[in-house]
């Protein structure tokens, strides 16, 4: 397959991927009624822990102001507590709350769900080469390497 014909079909296949992945999260009956833009700050804070205003922005390739208004909402539903720093009181601190803990986890189980039932629908030969494909992917994809190309990717 020529480079032109895998490019356009990784093109193709990254928002279907996306769509899938998020979509089983969406639907879920226990996390039901958060927004994309709310679970991707919960999968981001479930991952990182605690984490000021700025890191999570960055975290979620969005600005500053649209972070805010995000932990506002969250905030505002009580999955997240929003703090300031004791050592720099200008910096806010955000951590998940209680309930948000248990979201997170559930959140981290129907990922590993959804890993599980693609394993399972390839044979097991193609399984390694999946691995190594998606760990390539996966570093392609780190924010350092995407600034060295100049690239911006998206997905959803």
């Amino acid at each position: 397959m020529q480079n032109v014909a895998i490019v356009e079909e990784v093109v193709e296949l990254m928002p279907v991927i996306g769509r899938g992945l998020y979509a089983t999260l969406l639907n879920d009956t226990e996390i039901q009624g958060l927004t994309l833009p709310q679970i991707k700050a919960l999968i981001f804070l479930y991952n990182n822990g605690e984490c000021s205003m700025s890191e999570l922005a960055a975290g979620l390739a969005v600005s500053l102001p649209s972070a805010s208004e995000l932990v506002d909402r969250l905030v505002d539903r009580d999955l997240v507590i929003r703090t300031r720093d004791t050592v720099d009181r200008r910096r806010v601190l955000i951590a998940l709350s209680e309930p948000a803990i248990g979201y997170g986890r559930r959140i981290h189980d129907l990922r590993r769900s959804q890993a599980q039932a693609a394993l399972d629908a390839m044979p097991p030969e193609e399984r390694d080469c999946f691995l190594r494909s998606m760990r390539a992917l996966a570093t392609a994809l780190e924010p350092g390497v995407i600034a060295a190309t100049g690239v911006a990717l998206a997905f959803f």
